[in-house]
């Protein structure tokens, strides 16, 4: 039951930090980039959150483009977030 609750933070964390993403970069590139992201695993022990694109391709483009922006809006939403890793 708490890992489904964790599971529902997680999201509506991400809800929110993919709108203000979206008020960021405009809602081109938040469609064609960021609103694909899919949430992964997190690790509690290590503070470390995967985020899954549909693509090798897109995942580098994102990590190379939006990992600080992506990493800083997690550890503000979530201290208990420490790394982000985008595949």
């Amino acid at each position: 039951m708490r890992e489904e609750q964790e599971a529902l933070d997680l999201a509506a964390d991400w809800a929110d930090i993919s709108q203000g993403l979206r008020k960021d970069l405009g809602q081109q590139l938040h469609q064609q980039w960021i609103k694909p992201i899919q949430l992964g695993s997190f690790c509690k022990d290590d503070g470390t959150l995967e985020l899954h694109l549909p693509t090798e391709f897109s995942a580098s483009w994102v990590s190379d483009r939006f990992a600080d922006r992506l990493s800083l809006a997690w550890k503000i939403a979530r201290p208990d977030v420490r790394n982000v890793r985008i595949s």
